[in-house]
């Protein structure tokens, strides 16, 4: 006898083979959730007749939390409508295995209109007919049937260690008006659509500044018993500013304007780009493609719908039009998005047809430009003027091996890491290319907001050579108003933030834009918070002070009723409060005292990610792992040296500085001529090179330091301009000193032997011997234009096989040329900034961040403790008394006398924020009497 059940798996496989129609598609990717998932099919053969239905196999993971697997689909209720029929085929059930079906309103209530399988049996279609009168109540929200604010359908198998394999299909919902196939797509509600006639009401336009945002649903914003929240919380911070997630009902979204403006909360509405509109990408067939051809398109679910929109085609501008025109007819003029550009896992991304146009049309400049705010005038930027900001001139097609741009179609990375160097050189102009699109995305989005008085604000998470966004050019654009980089994990990122925030903040403060930082209480903004309460607020203040923030934004707060929040014997729940609060408290502090990092006459220039693999100098020091990407910035911020992170491009200030550090692996022949006038501009600046690195230069071929030659001399006449001469490359293993100068003498002693490392020794020769021998010197000294001074290294230093070698080098150099430093002594790290009235400081327990290993998972135990045993953080500020030293977390004081340096110790913390004053100053109130705390 024939087994349908045994054969199933198989026909199921058989069937995923065929390509999903768009109709199909739009179904799949209507159906999202979250739990213990399982596998969903578009099964022609089970569901019969039926135009459209899906096969929804569950088996609980006993090694997860949950066990059950949420699924949900958008459903709206029309008046009128009365009850829900479909039909259910049972496949496989374990004996304790449950499946609910069950209808959300919009404050939480649900309606359960299925709730058992035990009376079905397998192998045969069965009818479930449910007239809405005999839904069941799961009380969540209010306890009042509403059914017209029903926003979805929600689907959840369930049942430890249980199996459960079931068909759904003509799920129908019927009225006096007939039927509607809840599957079929053309039913499928459209996100953020209102009526033509609804009108706009008033804007509520108040400034995001010095407002502290943070993010709720908009369902818990503007349903009991949880809404309230928002007038507790703004009683207790009135520079609170909100950001709503998704949408709602018009008339929802224009009450919750109405309680803003009386509470004078700056609204924003916030949402990935694709957020909602997934069904409707699907039916487009607007979905990104992956170099392998792979997407949405042809998988539906098989990626991350929310990151995975091509925002190189039309569709993808047009819905998020819609987007904008709904939140202004309920008077929000402010839209945010999340997230990811391009997706950087699994390979590139942006090879579909509507990419290649996108891409052709920048290449041949047809496609508007961009439009910049510079020196505060608008300049429209192509393509062309966004590719040579970092390099040199336009490239020809013939250079990436085609007769005109109209030919273009990029390369994947195999093609690319050949051996042809037109293939090389189109990678590097793709990665240039998906770079641009994003912001030229924005550009036609924030256009479409300012032409109606509206702000576009981004959430770009994070830098990244593969995603697609670009920090410094993005603040630098005339239709986007705010930017909001993500900060989450290790506080570590405050050692590149101290250094770098003062170039990002210059970006966008020039053009009239607003920076802040964004923080997760966990991944996603859900879940138990990684920090201490006072890690919080110490990584809150740091990273505020260092990127000169206008606000902040704090994701979620909406898992609970705020009597819960506020309630410590709620834990959980209070926990997620009080780190919400500390990062209020802590914002509220900074814009009060308003501290600024003391500016530094060093520079270490090196390159960002925007077309290099490697970290990004806002969030690291470091180049990327495993890589020869060499940069002194690390070995500097070890040894406390304060200096300004950049990059070598035309925005950054570089002439405010008069000892530069160069780390660019590869540089324009603009930005290396750049260097050449601010040394002949006055004779005492100092240029620090190394190895090969001035004989780079951009030439679209050397950017993948995984794949490509990193230690080869490319122009060995290329350190000229800066004094040097001919530089080429020799295989030696080690130097054995003969001559240690004044300024080396104190780490170097002459007989010493300095082992190189694999990439061998730099020759340059004719310069003054610092350190080294006659024939192979490891520290050169030359006279550079106009009088001024390159100090030359021998070799590649910044990489790990010369972490030690560096760090003696940097010591000397640091104290040759009064390089300023933090005021960090032994493992602490300081990042210092002036106030009115004095100092403050955040200190960080240098072990216990690198000790800490954060995973982004917000089911993980993981906390970053504020007490630590064995920690001793320690500082001598450049001061003396008498002076008073305050702990602001404990109120801790230490006094110092007249005359004396300013040292300060603290143990047994990971991190302390530290006010030094003079003694007759009133000391700063302890923390734990913020008035937001219970």
């Amino acid at each position: 006898m024939f087994n349908r059940t045994i054969f199933l798996p198989l026909l199921i496989c058989l069937r995923l083979l065929a390509v999903p129609t768009p109709q199909e598609g739009a179904l799949r990717t209507a159906l999202t959730g979250w739990g213990d998932q399982g596998t969903i099919t578009l099964d022609h053969e089970l569901r019969g007749e039926s135009p459209f239905g899906v096969h929804i196999r569950w088996q609980d993971n006993p090694k997860t939390g949950g066990a059950f697997w949420h699924l949900g689909m958008p459903v709206r209720l029309a008046e009128g409508e009365d009850r829900i029929r479909l039909r259910i085929y049972l496949v496989e059930r374990s004996e304790k295995a449950g499946l609910a079906l069950y209808f959300t309103e919009s404050d939480g209530d649900r309606w359960i209109v299925f709730n058992t399988v035990g009376d079905l049996a397998p192998g045969m279609w069965q009818t479930i007919d449910v007239p809405f009168t005999q839904l069941k109540l799961w009380p969540l929200g209010d306890k009042v049937r509403e059914l017209d604010t029903v926003g979805s359908l929600n689907i959840e198998p369930a049942g430890k260690e249980q199996v459960l394999d079931f068909v759904l299909a003509d799920a129908r919902i019927c009225g006096p008006g007939g039927e509607r196939d809840l599957f079929d797509p053309r039913y499928l509600p459209k996100a953020y659509s209102v009526p033509a006639d609804a009108g706009r009401s008033e804007p509520l336009a108040l400034d995001a500044t010095s407002h502290a945002v943070v993010a709720f649903s908009s369902g818990y914003l503007t349903e009991e018993p949880r809404a309230h929240t928002l007038e507790t919380l703004a009683g207790r911070y009135p520079d609170l500013g909100v950001s709503a997630s998704g949408f709602g009902s018009l008339d929802t979204m224009r009450e919750l304007v109405t309680r803003c403006r009386a509470l004078g909360a700056p609204l924003m509405s916030e949402g990935a780009v694709n957020a909602g509109f997934s069904p409707e990408i699907s039916l487009a067939q607007a979905w990104a493609v992956r170099w392998d051809g792979q997407s949405n398109n042809l998988t539906p679910g098989g990626f991350n719908q929310m990151h995975t929109g091509d925002t190189c085609h039309p569709f993808l501008l047009d819905v998020n039009k819609r987007r904008v025109d709904a939140l202004l007819a309920a008077g929000i003029t402010k839209l945010t998005l999340v997230d990811y550009v391009w997706p950087y896992w699994g390979g590139r991304w942006g090879y579909s047809e509507a990419a290649k146009l996108a891409f052709r049309a920048a290449l041949d400049g047809t496609d508007g430009g961009i439009l910049l705010r510079l020196d505060g005038q608008e300049v429209r930027y192509s393509f062309w003027d966004y590719f040579t900001l970092y390099a040199d001139a336009p490239w020809s097609p013939e250079q990436v091996g085609i007769a005109s741009w109209s030919e273009y179609v990029p390369v994947s990375e195999k093609e690319a890491w050949g051996d042809d160097p037109a293939a090389r050189r189109n990678m590097f102009l793709f990665i240039t290319l998906y770079h641009y699109r994003w912001l030229k995305f924005l550009d036609d989005l924030g256009g479409y907001l300012t032409e109606r008085s509206g702000e576009l604000w981004i959430i770009p998470n994070p830098e990244d050579l593969a995603n697609g966004s670009d920090y410094v050019v993005l603040g630098k654009m005339a239709r986007v108003r705010g930017f909001l980089p993500e900060y989450f994990g290790n506080p570590l990122w405050t050692e590149a933030a101290h250094r770098s925030g003062a170039y990002l903040a210059s970006s966008y403060h020039t053009a009239g834009n607003l920076l802040g930082p964004i923080f997760e209480t966990n991944a996603g903004g859900h879940g138990t918070p990684y920090y201490d309460p006072e890690v919080a607020y110490v990584a809150t203040y740091d990273i505020c002070a260092a990127l000169h923030a206008d606000t902040i934004k704090n994701d979620f707060l909406d898992e609970s009723t705020i009597e819960t929040m506020t309630d410590p014997a709620e834990t959980g729940q209070h926990g997620r409060y009080v780190d919400t609060a500390m990062k209020l408290l802590a914002f509220q502090r900074y814009r009060q005292e308003q501290p600024t990092r003391v500016a530094s006459p060093v520079a270490v220039l090196t390159q960002r990610n925007v077309n290099r693999y490697r970290s990004s100098l806002f969030f690291s020091t470091r180049g990327t792992p495993r890589t020869n990407d060499t940069c002194l910035a690390t070995r500097l911020a070890e040894e406390g040296a304060l200096f300004d992170f950049l990059d070598p491009m035309p925005f950054a200030p570089v002439e405010d500085h008069d000892v530069i550090f160069w780390g660019a692996e590869e540089a324009p022949e603009r930005e290396v001529q750049r260097i050449a006038r601010w040394l002949a501009a006055k004779p005492d600046r100092t240029l620090i090179c190394q190895g090969n690195q001035p004989t780079r230069r951009v030439q679209g071929l050397l950017y993948n330091p995984w794949d490509l030659p990193q230690d080869a001399v490319v122009l060995p006449t290329g350190g000229n301009a800066w004094g040097l001469p001919l530089i080429g490359r020799e295989s030696l293993a080690a130097i054995r000193l003969d001559t240690a100068s004044p300024w080396f003498a104190s780490e170097f002693r002459v007989g010493e032997e300095i082992a190189l490392p694999p990439s061998g020794y730099y020759s340059a020769p004719g310069g003054e011997v610092l350190l080294g021998t006659k024939d192979h010197p490891l520290v050169s000294r030359f006279a550079g234009p106009g009088g001024s001074t390159v100090i030359y290294l021998h070799y590649r230093a910044g990489n790990e096989e010369t972490a030690g070698l560096d760090r003696r080098l940097v010591r000397c150099l640091m104290a040759a040329l009064h390089v300023p430093r933090t005021a960090g002594t032994g493992d602490t790290i300081v990042h210092s900034y002036q106030m009115p009235g004095g100092t403050v400081a955040a200190l960080w327990h240098r072990p216990t961040l690198a000790a800490w290993k954060f995973v982004y998972d917000g089911n993980r135990k993981q906390r970053l403790a504020y007490q630590t045993e064995g920690a001793e953080l320690t500082a001598e500020f450049p001061a003396v008394g008498p002076l008073r030293a305050t702990d602001l977390l404990t109120g801790e004081q230490i006094d110092i006398p007249a005359g004396q340096p300013a040292k300060v110790r603290f143990a047994g913390r990971t991190c302390a924020l530290v006010y030094l004053q003079n003694p007759a100053t009133p000391p700063p109130s302890p923390l734990r009497d913020g008035k937001l705390l219970p």
